[in-house]
């Protein structure tokens, strides 16, 4: 893989003849990320030493930054596997379902019980009707109506209203089992993991807590958590997303289910800035960081925050509780608040 960030000339039409003009070519990390100086890329030192601070005074254990394709800053250790929580929807959950979509397997207006006759049909009194009414989009942005119970109750008719169901996930992670026919690790691991080089002793998917560990005689796993990571490897899947799909010379997942995936949609979801179980500040809801900022998060604030216009990829590892929130946000439940006052500090060690 390349490692090295050779400028490439590229002729560019103009009045009068061709003028010259570099142009980064891409950065592919080997089995570590590279490491470079912050200010080869463009970023201050002390401000990143400001970021890394600031990530760690509540509590979080470890994290990252990426720019132009290098690692240009992290704290903790590298080797540590966080419980990320939710942000398994995200980097996990997202990523399955973009496989399954690019090799057609399903579509995401269909209906879910095409592929799934008895999703939702654990909790009993769920209208038949409305169950029937679902679709993976629904699902995939936790509009499909219901609520987080374990099972869960089917509360609104489906694309009438958003609630965080994290059992909304966990449904879908078993439609796509069904689906692959095999584990989900399986289908990540080499589908998107060892492409990307992922080594397999840098994250783990544990068995499931709350939903069946088995479905149709298929391992299951869980979307709404689950995922033990290092700091490096989620960095890797944010780079993924970062280049839309594209690792090296491999197509991963298509641009046009990146693009969708990680913008909100005109559905109500129960905040304005989800997408497809990545939050997004397409609208501009926090106003000191690039617009086409997204991150998925989790419980304790893990998460990868991937930002294209400025070729960044920041990681931020807490310890899967409240007790690494950090600061941020107008109240508890804001927690694209907290994500934006973390990663603000990132934009602002942009020097060019």
């Amino acid at each position: 893989m390349r490692s090295k960030r050779i400028p490439v000339v590229i002729l560019v039409a103009c009045i009068g003849g061709f003028a010259t003009e570099p142009v980064p070519a891409q950065v592919w990390p080997a089995k570590t990320w590279t490491p470079a100086t912050p200010e080869s890329q463009g970023m201050s030192s002390n401000d990143l030493d400001v970021v890394a601070k600031y990530a760690r005074k509540a509590g979080g254990g470890s994290g990252c930054v990426i720019r132009h394709g290098y690692l240009v800053k992290e704290w903790g250790d590298p080797e540590y596997r966080a419980d990320i929580k939710s942000a398994t929807k995200g980097a996990f959950g997202t990523t399955c379902l973009g496989l399954a979509v690019d090799r057609g397997m399903v579509a995401i207006d269909d209906k879910a019980q095409k592929h799934y006759a008895r999703i939702g049909t654990g909790k009993k009194g769920n209208r038949e009707d409305w169950l029937s009414q679902i679709t993976i989009r629904q699902l995939a942005t936790m509009t499909a109506g219901f609520d987080d119970g374990r099972p869960p109750k089917l509360y609104y008719r489906p694309g009438t209203s958003g609630y965080y169901s994290n059992d909304t996930s966990n449904m879908l992670a078993e439609l796509l089992t069904l689906k692959f026919g095999e584990d989900l690790t399986d289908v990540m691991k080499r589908e998107v993991m060892d492409p990307i080089g992922a080594a397999p002793s840098d994250w783990r998917w544990r068995d499931n807590s709350y939903r069946p560990k088995t479905i149709d005689g298929l391992k299951s796993r869980e979307f709404a958590s689950g995922i033990r990571i290092t700091y490096g490897v989620l960095a890797r899947i944010g780079y993924l997303y970062l280049h839309e799909g594209q690792w090296d010379e491999k197509r991963i997942l298509s641009k046009e289910f990146i693009r969708e995936a990680t913008r909100p949609t005109g559905l109500p979801a129960f905040v304005s800035t989800y997408a497809f179980y990545w939050y997004s500040n397409a609208r501009g809801a926090y106003k000191n960081i690039p617009t086409d900022t997204y991150w998925p998060f989790g419980l304790g604030d893990s998460f990868v925050a991937v930002c294209p216009s400025l070729d960044i990829v920041a990681v931020r590892l807490g310890v899967g509780s409240h007790k690494s929130d950090l600061p941020g946000g107008k109240k508890q439940e804001d927690w694209g608040g907290r994500v934006a006052g973390f990663f603000e500090l990132v934009v602002k060690a942009v020097k060019e």
